[in-house]
């Protein structure tokens, strides 16, 4: 079945819905309700059945909430028979005001107008992955018949499969095709030329009046240096900002990262700054030279020494504490600062994962990994990675993200060797 907004859907079951002269299909364990105008048979017989299709055209219907998408539907929940609601808690199962949903209700898709064609699965226009774009919602009815029909006559016609392929994948409708080709092109050779600028050049660029302005002094417990990457360049020695303010090379790559010969902030919001400044230097000095600026041409990283010893250990109550308290409608990430307790930060917040120590993955909005909601069945798990994690950073100093997953040591053990990095 392909739906006003796509295909690849299995029918599952079909039946009267609950909202007056409506249908709701259910398929892919999604509940789509439309009301129906006509149903309309285009049929080739039983030794063409393949190219046989019902085109379901629907009756347009008034939105009854604000949120439409695709300019075709809603996304609602069925709270009773009949009865639909817009709320910011779906996900978890609840009304705005934190109350539950009752037993039975039901996430649905409401179309409000388009159509809907359904092929068999072993007909050709499904095997055409580029017809998942919604193509037949842009056609009427006749105009739809007679593209089939065309594409049938092609399909016999034509002897190599591959280059009837290559017509049909693409949209009639697009008439931007060569346009776009172009572009690419142009927009390729100006990535070219922007590597070959930076190539040559990023050894020549002194930065140090930046950093000096920017370094504002902080008597805390970590300090910070800055990374330069080439973002798609050939893996070679690490580079980064010099206490002489130039971009070095290290020719050995040691581990953990050495301070010798970098410019080191005390304060990670003036070395966030520095980037920034750095960023339009260079962006300045592209432009001079005519070259286009390629936002992800190139980047900066920031690292991280501990200069003294943290004052706390978090604890496995202090972890589950932190999730719980967590606002559930943002990307987040929970962190380890440099005291050694936890904290949930937004996860969106470019650079800002560089300021901890230990860091883990991010977790996805409106999932139900962090809140009041939330089950965190397995914060025991979480506490000994981020244990893991916090150990490993004292070992070395430096920033440690943490793979969940990863086996980790026994926990007494490692609270163990953390009373030396304490003292």
């Amino acid at each position: 079945m392909f739906l006003p907004i796509g295909g690849g859907k299995d029918i599952e079951t079909a039946k009267c819905a609950n909202e007056e002269s409506c249908i709701c299909l259910v398929a892919g364990g999604c509940n789509y309700i439309f009301k129906p105008h006509k149903l309309e048979l285009e049929n080739y017989g039983k030794s063409d059945y393949r190219w046989s299709y019902f085109r379901l055209q629907l009756e347009p219907i008034e939105p009854i909430s604000d949120a439409i998408y695709e300019d075709c539907r809603e996304l609602l929940i069925e709270d009773f028979p009949g009865h639909y609601i817009a709320s910011d808690l779906a996900n978890y199962g609840r009304y705005n005001d934190g109350t539950e949903f009752p037993k039975g209700y039901r996430q649905v898709d409401r179309f409000l107008n388009g159509s809907f064609v359904i092929f068999s699965k072993q007909s050709v226009y499904n095997h055409i992955s580029g017809t998942y774009d919604a193509r037949h919602n842009k056609m009427s009815s006749i105009e739809f018949r007679h593209y089939i029909g065309t594409m049938r006559q092609s399909y016999y016609m034509m002897k190599d499969f591959n280059k009837f392929l290559s017509i049909y994948q693409k949209n009639p409708f697009s008439t931007k095709e060569e346009k776009e080709k172009i572009e690419i092109h142009r927009k390729i050779e100006e990535g070219c030329k922007f590597d070959k600028f930076i190539e040559e050049n990023w050894d020549k660029w002194c930065l140090k009046e930046i950093c000096d302005k920017n370094n504002n002094k902080n008597d805390g417990k970590l300090e910070f240096a800055i990374m330069f990457h080439i973002n798609g360049g050939t893996f070679g020695a690490r580079k980064y900002v010099a206490e002489n303010g130039y971009i070095c090379e290290e020719d050995v790559i040691p581990y953990p990262v050495s301070k010798d010969g970098k410019y080191i902030f005390t304060d990670f919001n003036g070395a966030v700054k520095a980037i920034v400044e750095m960023k339009d230097y260079i962006k300045k000095l592209c432009n001079e030279s005519g070259i286009v600026w390629q936002e992800m041409g190139i980047y900066f990283t920031i690292k991280l020494f501990r200069i003294k010893p943290p004052s706390h250990v978090f604890t496995e109550k202090e972890i589950k504490e932190v999730l719980r308290s967590g606002n559930d409608f943002r990307n987040n990430r929970l962190v380890i600062d440099e005291e050694g307790y936890a904290q949930l930060i937004d996860s969106d917040l470019h650079y800002e994962h560089y300021r901890y120590p230990v860091s883990k993955e991010s977790y996805d909005a409106r999932n139900n990994y962090v809140g009041q909601y939330a089950n965190l069945d397995d914060v025991s798990g979480i506490y000994q990675a981020m244990l893991d994690g916090w150990l490993h950073h004292l070992r070395t100093g430096q920033r440690y993200d943490v793979d969940y997953y990863e086996q980790c040591e026994d926990t007494e053990k490692m609270l163990a060797e953390l009373e030396q990095y304490y003292q």
